[in-house]
């Protein structure tokens, strides 16, 4: 999941390199989302379409900082180890559920407040 790659970068030194078209989709959604600020290399094509085989996370935001804080907790909470997987198709389709669900509550927050 993409927050699950988000707790791994924290955890290192930034810069950090990303390689690998699945880890590199999950930080195109963390800087879609505002969690990182990245340079994601361009995409080279392969049997399989057009991928990028690299990112640079230069940055953790604020965004990115908050969500570690309240989300981290709930996505590691009765797993082990050998079953958080940081990036994947699986993770990828969780992630961008929960960037369609949190928009869709901010538009809900967004009407009901004036």
């Amino acid at each position: 999941m993409s927050i699950s790659l988000l707790q791994a970068i924290a955890e290192e030194q930034l810069p950090v390199t990303i390689e690998g078209a699945e880890c590199v989709d999950s930080v195109q959604i963390l800087a879609m989302a505002g969690h990182v600020v990245a340079d994601v290399a361009e995409p080279v094509r392969t049997p399989m379409g057009w991928v990028s085989q690299s990112a640079v996370v230069k940055e953790i935001t604020r965004t990115g900082r908050r969500t570690l804080r309240t989300l981290a907790p709930m996505s590691r909470a009765g797993l082990k180890a050998s079953d958080r997987r940081p990036c994947g198709p699986r993770a990828i389709g969780i992630a961008v559920g929960w960037l369609v669900a949190a928009g869709m509550g901010l538009e809900l927050v967004g009407r009901l407040l004036p």
